[in-house]
């Protein structure tokens, strides 16, 4: 039985391993939009939960990486007259927030205006990868309980405002929160140089293809080695059904070095099945 038990584990976890992204090339085969970046892998400490550039991670490869995906980033949004930017992954765990974060974070140090908003609802994280305690919730601005200027709050880090997830106890009708979204997202073009949505999983929750209805454009992280190509597959689906264009992929705890030539270049190429990318036999 025992070792009946771990074939079972080995064939599973090599079924997992042919089912998901293995590097760069793998992606790019996979979805007809480019790697934008590319986050090595690093060790984190569990107290402080999130690798963030402020962190001063030892090497200069995270913070690197996270430095060329905001020049890329940045090129697109200023090329394309951008200003909000959706950031999403296939399902939970890929570090779209961790993502989100750095990407503020490295914006607002070259000087940029940044807005950064929680919009998962049902699991926030933004405030606790910035390090943020008592911060007013966005829930509490989306039930109507609280003004639009008391959601957003300034962080340690100069030029970059946040407003934090989490849910209100009356949080109301959906259209009603989507309205109020969409008024914060409004006054936040004319504040900001740059509005970065944090959103669920697009994958499993159909709350990022909604959110995608006020966005300018979108940034999927894929995780090395995590979520299967259908999951990511579907989920570009998903924003892509939402008519919200992708400036790129972003892949995540990649393992086996940073190359310095990735190739850049976007574009909104439609495959046959799945919008952005096509299934591979």
């Amino acid at each position: 039985i025992v070792g009946f038990a771990l074939w079972a584990l080995l064939i599973l976890g090599l079924a997992m391993m042919v089912s998901t992204i293995h590097n760069e090339k793998e992606l790019n085969s996979l979805v007809n939009i480019p790697c934008v970046g590319k986050i090595p892998h690093v060790r984190r400490s569990v107290k402080k939960g999130h690798n963030l550039l402020y962190q001063h991670i030892r090497g200069p490869g995270f913070s690197e990486a996270v430095r060329l995906l905001r020049l890329r980033v940045e090129k697109a949004l200023t090329e394309q007259d951008k200003k909000v930017l959706l950031i999403s992954s296939a399902i939970p765990g890929e570090g779209k927030t961790t993502v989100s974060a750095n990407l503020a974070i490295s914006l607002a140090q070259k000087g940029k205006h940044v807005l950064l908003i929680d919009c998962d609802l049902r699991n926030p994280s933004v405030g606790k990868a910035l390090g943020l305690e008592e911060t007013p919730l966005i829930g509490e601005y989306l039930s109507g309980r609280m003004e639009m200027a008391d959601v957003i709050a300034q962080t340690p880090y100069e030029n970059l405002a946040v407003a934090c997830g989490g849910a209100s106890k009356s949080i109301g009708m959906k259209s009603v929160r989507m309205a109020r979204l969409a008024d914060l997202v409004r006054a936040a073009r004319e504040t900001f140089d740059v509005v970065i949505l944090d959103t669920p999983p697009c994958s499993l929750l159909a709350d990022a293809s909604e959110y995608a209805t006020l966005a300018d454009c979108g940034l999927m992280v894929v995780r090395q080695e995590y979520a299967s190509r259908e999951q990511i597959l579907d989920g570009i689906q998903r924003l892509s059904d939402a008519s919200l264009p992708l400036i790129g992929c972003a892949m995540n705890h990649a393992r086996g070095g940073i190359r310095s030539s990735y190739g850049y270049g976007y574009g909104y190429g439609y495959g046959k099945s799945y919008g952005y990318g096509e299934k591979k036999d």
